[in-house]
């Protein structure tokens, strides 16, 4: 699927919430407060699935584009 100006303006919203420290990528903590604020409460281990899901370059961080790879490839 391809990514529209306003589902890619949208995704950076969404992960600069999650980014609490500004820093351009969602660590384990990030990831697991982010889950909080949707409504669930993941577990280390389920964190753990979600990073190697998530972490395409193994840097133990999510960045935008792999954040944003996720939700247009969950969307095909």
């Amino acid at each position: 699927m391809h990514v529209t100006f306003t589902s890619a303006a949208l995704m950076r919203r969404l992960f600069g919430k999650f980014d609490k420290d500004g820093n351009g990528t969602l660590d384990r903590k990030e990831l697991q407060k982010a889950t909080k604020m949707l409504g669930d409460r993941f577990s280390d281990e389920d964190i753990d699935v979600l990073m190697e899901i998530l972490d395409k370059d193994h840097s133990d961080t999510v960045d935008l584009e792999e954040f944003i790879q996720a939700f247009m490839n969950k969307r095909r």
